[in-house]
């Protein structure tokens, strides 16, 4: 599934194995960022830069890979690529 939410700011709802859990979209620096909790395992929390339309995120604790994608009604972030 995915995570997708408003680049204007409403909560991010990401789907991971039937629960629901909130990220959020923020400005850090003046450059939009977007934020959540990587696996239960680690729990790491990822802040993402808003700065490319498709780019890959490694965590940096447990290595599970991202696709973070940027479009016209917002932001999805799909988990699940693997482990680098």
């Amino acid at each position: 599934m995915g995570l997708q939410f408003s680049v204007l700011g409403s909560p991010v709802v990401h789907f991971k194995n039937g629960q629901y859990k909130l990220g959020h979209f923020m400005w850090l620096r003046g450059s939009p960022f977007v934020s959540w909790n990587c696996c239960e395992g680690c729990n790491h929390r990822i802040r993402s830069p808003l700065d490319a339309m498709s780019k890959e995120y490694v965590c940096e604790q447990c290595r599970n890979v991202y696709q973070v994608n940027m479009s016209v009604t917002g932001v999805e972030v799909r988990e699940g690529l693997g482990k680098k």
